[in-house]
């Protein structure tokens, strides 16, 4: 079998989240890469206290296993879905992006990673460009259902 099992992200039904993909009769699979990008942004990642929301700092039930190389996989873009769009939103969606995908580049996954975030009237767009070690460049457009 080729790769690991695909995540695809659904945003069809008013609520974005992950869910696996069959053909005929199995699973779809893919090269990682694309999962991987997936997990990263839809993983709430851990924040300190002085950036939580309320009582809530994210994180999930993997960070205590971690490395010290890898204080928390995710995003914290969880913390923009309440923010009023604007050049300070975008900035942080484009530092956060950017974060939550560095593993990729200590993994040697990739060599670039580029990030640019827009908002449409109901989404937070974030088109992330991913710079390989062979020079491809990958592309991907993330959309963040907006709750201001």
């Amino acid at each position: 079998m080729p790769g690991n099992i695909k995540i695809f992200y659904n945003i069809k039904t008013g609520k974005e989240y992950g869910d696996v993909g069959f053909d005929a009769s199995d699973f779809i699979f893919d090269d990682a890469l694309d999962t991987l990008v997936l997990i990263l942004f839809l993983t709430d990642a851990r924040v300190p206290v002085r950036e939580a929301l309320g009582s809530r700092r994210g994180g999930f039930w993997g960070d205590p296993y971690l490395t010290e190389f890898e204080s928390s996989l995710g995003s914290w873009l969880w913390l923009l879905a309440r923010a009023n769009m604007g050049k300070e939103t975008f900035r942080k969606a484009e530092q956060y992006a950017t974060q939550a995908l560095e593993p990729l580049k200590t993994w040697e996954l990739v060599t670039s990673i580029d990030a640019s975030a827009s908002n449409d009237e109901h989404y937070l767009n974030i088109l992330i460009k991913l710079t390989l070690d062979n020079g491809a460049i990958k592309k991907y457009n993330i959309k963040i259902r907006r709750l201001a």
